[in-house]
């Protein structure tokens, strides 16, 4: 058995009591507009008291009806030890030995185009089956330490094998192994980032994603410049739809502007990563003032920025490494090797004892 010390645990603390405030608050709000529009003439409401009697009687019992419907909610847990993971959902309690954790998954969901949440799920090995655990109640966060500590305590537990040796000679194997379209120099990997490649690739996306809103807003102006031309109050329709259409205009041109802007600044042209440290372009971090890194899964088609942020005692170094392709895996505007790099990242912090947290959104 191990320390305390190495057991972390996750919970859900408050979703119990923030779904049963929701249920007070809907059910005392619906009992007060049915006392003010349906009941307000049934009663005779010279007796203020009487309504006043009527309106605590209303609160208490959405008070009840809040306390149940908190009630209903089942604080969920996690449990992670270097003997496996513990999952507590109210009075039932599942363990799993860390390999049984194969993956993870993570769905972003949409309506009409508008994002209305992500499902997070661990990928659990159990009688030769693979099975989905619902983990959206731990929130972006929790959700990207379990799998941290699921990977590091996998890797830790390797290392406590008898022939430690041996096992450390391995990993020093499997972090010199050359990779695909990179140099390698004596257990160093260099990534050689094409910044012009890859602005211009994101430059051109700001074209492709501005073409129809342009077309739109040139169309509608000009539908306002013939109404103002051809009609007596013309000058109406102009005034208001050539300042909408470019009141919308102005919103699909922000967003894609700003993120190029952000690509130009935090992309880099060079990394090294070696023993000792990683060094992005002139700037060096050395592996024992790194506190964590965190990166965008490159396995994420969310057509968002692929990045990597390293945390050291000034602060966070934010990178990024341009956009990702859609979730039809589509238009991928990013860094053509980022997998390798984040892939080796890993490795790299594991062995050298430093957080590697994934961006599970």
């Amino acid at each position: 058995m191990y320390g305390k010390d190495e057991v972390k645990v996750f919970k859900t603390r408050g979703k119990g009591l923030i779904f049963g405030l929701c249920i007070f608050s809907l059910a005392f709000f619906i009992a007060v507009v049915i006392e003010f529009t349906v009941l307000i003439n049934t009663f005779d409401e010279s007796l203020s008291s009487t309504r006043l009697i009527r309106l605590a009687i209303y609160f208490a019992v959405a008070l009840v009806l809040g306390f149940l419907g908190s009630r209903m909610i089942k604080e969920h847990s996690i449990e992670i030890s270097p003997d496996g993971i513990t999952i507590i959902r109210g009075k039932k309690t599942e363990k799993y030995p860390l390999d049984a954790i194969v993956g993870t998954k993570v769905t972003r969901n949409y309506v009409n185009g508008i994002y209305t949440g992500s499902e997070r799920k661990l990928k659990l090995l159990k009688d030769g089956k693979v099975k989905d655990y619902s983990c959206s109640n731990y929130g972006k966060r929790q959700f990207s330490e379990i799998v941290a500590t699921v990977d590091d305590l996998k890797f830790k537990n390797k290392a406590r094998k008898d022939d430690f040796g041996r096992n450390r000679q391995e990993l020093e194997v499997d972090l010199s192994e050359t990779p695909k379209s990179n140099k390698f120099i004596d257990n160093e990997r260099e990534y050689l980032i094409p910044r012009d490649e890859i602005l211009k690739l994101n430059k051109k996306k700001i074209r492709k994603n501005l073409l129809m809103p342009t077309i739109l807003a040139l169309l509608i102006i000009g539908m306002g410049v013939y109404l103002w031309i051809t009609t007596k109050d013309g000058v109406i329709p102009f005034a208001v739809t050539v300042p909408m259409a470019l009141f919308v205009y102005l919103i699909y041109l922000v967003t894609p502007v700003y993120r190029y802007r952000k690509c130009v600044k935090y992309l880099p042209s060079k990394i090294v990563i070696n023993r000792d440290g990683i060094k992005v372009d002139d700037q060096l971090f050395e592996k024992d003032s790194i506190k964590k890194i965190m990166v965008m899964p490159a396995s994420y088609n969310n057509d968002d920025f692929r990045y990597i942020a390293v945390y050291d005692k000034k602060g966070r170094h934010y990178y990024a490494f341009g956009t990702a392709p859609d979730r039809l895996g589509k238009n991928d505007y990013s860094y053509s090797d980022y997998e390798d790099l984040q892939g080796f990242l890993k490795y790299w912090c594991l062995y050298n004892d430093v957080t590697y947290i994934l961006d599970l959104r």
